[in-house]
């Protein structure tokens, strides 16, 4: 919001003209720091992601045989051992 507007607004606010051409001036009451807050936290929902399981997928085909291996990330070290010793 620009500031021009909040200025003129609370200037229209206080002295606001009659029909008769008076001016009426308004004051705006302060309230006190006990009546009403600073700071009013609201709860806000979050929806977290879905976890992404992250996988290495392998399809091995050899002749009319087709097999998938679907394998946890973080265990590539073991994929790494069985693809070596399935490829013998």
């Amino acid at each position: 919001m620009n500031a021009n507007v909040l200025h003129r607004w609370l200037k229209d606010q206080r002295s606001t003209a009659r029909a008769d051409g008076t001016y009426v001036e308004s004051v705006a009451l302060k309230s006190s720091d006990e009546e009403s807050p600073s700071f009013i936290e609201l709860p806000l929902t979050v929806k977290l992601p879905e976890p992404v399981q992250r996988v290495i997928q392998v399809e091995v085909r050899k002749g009319a045989l087709m097999m998938t291996v679907t394998w946890p990330i973080s265990a590539a070290s073991d994929f790494a051992q069985w693809s070596t010793a399935i490829l013998k």
